[in-house]
């Protein structure tokens, strides 16, 4: 096992440990939700009994849905690459392009900004080059 199949694994795992206490948290809610539903139904208030049967089913639905996010998961597989790319950057210094190496955590950033991701260092090169020599 590689150090970036580890680190995904892990990240995984504690995405699991996570959904693991939405679905404890639910189960409470589902619980309360009934006792009080069935405690309105026993004292003969139908109004707030059927007010206490909507919230119960909603705690359900958020309960049947951390579920499926939990059954979903699946762990990273023997192909998980490096979780480094490349991007152009403008040194302040020189005023030039320069390649700059983000991980795996700075992707979505770098994509909402409107960077252009590259795989290899390389390439990131190609890039910067061409837009040094405009």
């Amino acid at each position: 096992m590689t150090e970036d199949q580890y680190q995904a694994a892990r990240k995984v795992l504690q995405t699991a440990n996570y959904l693991r206490g939405e679905i404890t948290t639910a189960k409470g809610e589902v619980a309360k939700w009934t006792k009080i539903e069935d405690s309105f139904r026993q004292n003969l208030q139908p109004t707030r009994a059927d007010g206490a049967k909507k919230m119960l089913e909603k705690a359900m639905k958020r309960l049947a849905d951390a579920r499926k996010r939990f059954s979903d998961m699946k762990l990273p597989g023997e192909d998980v690459g490096p979780g480094v790319k490349w991007v152009a950057a403008i040194d302040n210094d020189s005023f030039n392009y320069l390649p700059k190496k983000i991980n795996a955590v700075d992707f979505e950033k770098a994509e909402t900004e409107g960077l252009e991701l590259f795989l290899t260092l390389e390439a990131c090169q190609n890039e910067c080059d061409r837009q040094n020599s405009l």
